[in-house]
């Protein structure tokens, strides 16, 4: 994570870096923050390009004609994470 901005609303824009096979990207997504008592709770999620970290097995992208085992380049990573105060 490099930063975060607030866009109201319980909602932050975060911006980082993410790192798969020593390979490096820059990421943002949004994420939902709520807080209980003395919890934290923050959602979000983040739709990934795994052929740009050279994974490319089964990728439409870099084989032709593989009709049903054709793998998405797309996958999608859902997050919750909790703190609490101490």
């Amino acid at each position: 994570m490099t930063g975060s901005q607030e866009t109201g609303n319980n909602q932050l824009k975060v911006s980082g870096d993410l790192t798969i096979k020593d390979i490096t990207h820059p990421i943002s997504f949004d994420a939902k923050v709520e807080i209980f008592t003395d919890h934290l709770y923050s959602l979000g999620e983040i739709v990934i390009d795994r052929t740009i970290y050279n994974i490319r097995y089964g990728s439409g992208k870099f084989i032709d004609n593989l009709s049903d085992k054709l793998i998405y380049d797309n996958f999608d990573l859902q997050f919750k994470l909790v703190a609490q105060k101490v």
